[in-house]
């Protein structure tokens, strides 16, 4: 039969593309498990996919739109419209934070804060859909923690490693992981993570179908239902560090006498659930989350900081912690009565269930020199045991020797602090990279607040979004940094980044001191776990307050010191000969605590290809510019097929406009998705028949 000069051929040539597709779709579909929706893995899955939709959603509101209201009386929560109360089955699906109302707009992920946990084995291909349901905001999602070995275009940071997502729009992540271990997601745009969208990552053994310890899952964050982190930027950092009219309260310090920040706090959650304190005393009654245990089991504890700005002390009552991993990374095991947990960070401990069957306190409570109570709550309940009322702990049961892990600083009023450069790796773990001096690359990177006008920095250089996605123009960033930048004495506002050398090992120095230093900055580097092989702190009075900063660094008493070297000139020729240093057992992490007064040492060889976002995960502090990129694209693979462009729309210098517009204006544009080759070849096949037809 002969077809003619119709669009018959056209259209089934058109039908052929749409087959190949759904061909192609059902192969996956029958190579792989089909699609898992926020759940977890199977060992048995070659890959595992997830989807996420983001969107906006309503704090005390039921899905249906009903609004709920807490009791006064008990710790429960009833719905509006017919007064009756809420099964915890039913609390699940509502976002409770503090149970303030009225009810506060937040961003969430599958309707839930947390988001669902995506959990997956070693060495499984994971692909995650993130659907932009929001109306008014681009979107990206950052997998914390995760190398993204060779795959630094999955990364997820905005105008770093991708352009955002936009309204209505979808991205496709897909990675893997070789080392098992905690991680979280979160958005990594603007302030939207302490908005709502992050959640839990859990990366298992892939041969572990039967675990040696059950596991439980702790979100650890602050809430404020008034103010956000935009809010705080612009209240705050944009006032040059004054205090505006407007602002609640007096910025509050921690133990050691310096400053923690302006953030007005009003609750801590843990998994999504916590209590409304104003000035010290109790507004809410919200149904607290519950951890229910069997007596005389061990458990393994994942302990995840999502939070915006404050540190925590966890503790347990009347039960001992055993710290075991940090940032998925095993160490040799650590008793403690609690441990302290910085933005971004997480910590793994082991739990005995030794004490009488009953309900006990877990809490937390913000590194706050403060009398009233600032602290994040949960419920430790014993199967069978029976019920009573935690809420009335109010002291710790280990009285005034308390030992405490992970101390910002040496001394703590009440405790005894153990310090994070104590911990020695897990024999299993690899050993910090070496070599003779001449293969090492020494850097050093002041973070703290000696920007222009006193802003968050990173050697004076107040870091600025880059005006394209750095990762696939790294040497042509319209807003890059110009030569002068990083100079003795000058300050710049500008995309900052910073070459490593490929394959080459590295030992990076972050100082936080001089003028512009602040509390101590949780640092988080993306794309590679460092060994972390020394700690620096400053000298403390006696009462642990903060007395001068480290000798250990030539850095001015009344200057930034943005220009960094060490005293001792003999470590500035020589990496190695830095005292102190541990390599053979250093523990290895990818968000870190920088001492305020004082420096960390970390070293990493530079064998992961790809832009690397490095930044204060402070939220406010890194949205004000307390950032840098690393650039390591030498080596890097070209970017996925269709993957999205963007960039700035501008005119040639000297161009005058004239009407109408040319077909194709005279400027710099981008298209935001190149197709298929395949689908482009057949639809352009279909398109010029139909034209000679």
């Amino acid at each position: 039969m002969a077809f003619g000069c119709s669009p018959t051929l056209a259209f089934l040539v058109i039908l052929a593309y749409q087959l190949e597709s759904v061909m192609t779709q059902t192969k996956m579909c029958q190579e792989y498990t089909p699609t898992v929706e926020g759940g977890q893995c199977t060992p048995a899955m070659k890959q595992c996919d997830f989807k996420l939709v983001v969107a906006p959603a309503l704090t005390m509101t039921t899905p249906d739109g009903t609004a709920i209201y807490l009791s006064t009386s008990e710790y429960a929560a009833y719905r509006s419209d017919n007064n009756s109360k809420l099964s915890e089955e039913e609390l699940r699906k509502v976002i409770l934070a503090d149970g303030y109302q009225p009810a506060s707009l937040v961003t969430v992920v599958n309707g839930t804060m947390p988001g669902p946990c995506i959990a997956f084995y070693k060495g499984q291909v994971v692909t995650v859909e993130v659907v932009n349901g929001l109306t008014s905001q681009g979107l990206t999602i950052h997998w914390h923690g995760l190398d993204q070995t060779k795959n630094a275009y999955m990364d997820g940071v905005a105008f770093v490693t991708q352009c955002p997502i936009q309204p209505g729009e979808t991205f496709v992540y897909y990675f893997t992981s070789y080392y098992p271990g905690t991680y979280w997601y979160h958005s990594h745009i603007g302030a939207q993570r302490s908005m709502g969208i992050f959640g839990p990552l859990i990366v298992r053994e892939k041969n572990d179908s039967n675990p040696a310890y059950d596991e439980r899952t702790l979100v650890l964050q602050e809430w404020n239902h008034d103010f956000s982190s935009d809010r705080m930027d612009l209240g705050v950092y944009q006032k040059n560090g004054s205090e505006p009219q407007w602002f609640p309260r007096k910025g509050s310090k921690t133990y050691d006498g310096t400053s923690l920040g302006h953030f007005q706090f009003q609750a801590g959650l843990i998994n999504g659930r916590g209590l409304f304190f104003l000035n010290g005393e109790q507004k809410t009654r919200t149904p607290l989350e519950v951890i229910e245990v069997e007596q005389n089991r061990t458990y393994r504890f994942r302990l995840i900081a999502a939070g915006a700005i404050f540190p925590y002390r966890l503790a347990v009552e009347d039960h001992e912690l055993s710290i075991v991993a940090t940032d998925g990374h095993d160490f040799q095991p650590i008793s403690a009565e609690s441990v302290i947990i910085h933005p971004g960070e997480r910590y793994d401990f082991l739990l005995t269930t030794d004490q009488p069957p009953k309900d006990y306190m877990i809490f937390a409570d913000t590194l706050e020199n403060i009398t009233h109570k600032h602290t994040a709550e949960a419920i430790l309940r014993y199967k069978l045991g029976t019920p009573g009322n935690p809420y009335t702990v109010t002291k710790r049961s280990c009285g005034g020797n308390c030992s405490v892990f992970n101390c910002p600083f040496k001394i703590m009023p009440g405790a005894v602090c153990k310090l994070l450069s104590s911990a020695r790796s897990h024999p299993s773990e690899p050993r910090a990279p070496q070599g003779p001096p001449g293969e090492i690359k020494q850097i050093f990177l002041n973070i703290g607040f000696s920007g222009p006008g006193g802003q968050s920095s990173v050697n004076g250089i107040q870091f600025e979004i880059p005006q394209l996605a750095a990762i696939l123009h790294p040497n042509d960033i319209p807003n890059a940094c110009p030569a002068r930048c990083g100079d003795a004495g000058q300050q710049c506002e500008c995309a900052h980044k910073v070459k490593l050398e490929r394959d080459k090992i590295h030992q990076i120095t972050l100082v936080n001191m001089g003028t512009g230093k602040g509390y101590s900055h949780p640092i988080h580097i993306h794309g590679y776990s460092f060994f972390v092989v020394k700690m620096g702190f400053p000298d403390y009075h006696n009462d642990g307050l903060f007395n001068q900063d480290n000798a250990d660094i030539r850095c001015p008493a009344d200057g930034p010191c943005n220009t960094v070297t060490w005293a001792n000139d003999s470590w500035n020729q020589d990496p190695n000969s830095i005292s102190g240093l541990i390599l053979d057992d250093a523990i290895r992490k990818d968000t870190i605590i920088l001492p305020s007064g004082g420096y960390v040492i970390i070293r990493l060889k530079a064998d992961n290809p790809g832009m690397w976002f490095a930044h204060c995960h402070i939220e406010m502090h890194q949205l004000n510019g307390m950032a840098l990129m690393f650039d390591a694209t030498d080596g890097q693979r070209g970017p996925p097929p269709g993957f999205p462009t963007c960039g700035n729309f501008a005119l040639k210098a000297g161009t005058i406009v004239s009407f109408p517009l040319p077909a194709s204006p005279t400027g710099v544009s981008s298209n935001r998705m190149a197709a298929a080759p395949l689908t482009n070849l057949l639809l352009l096949v279909a398109f010029i028949y139909v034209l000679l037809c």
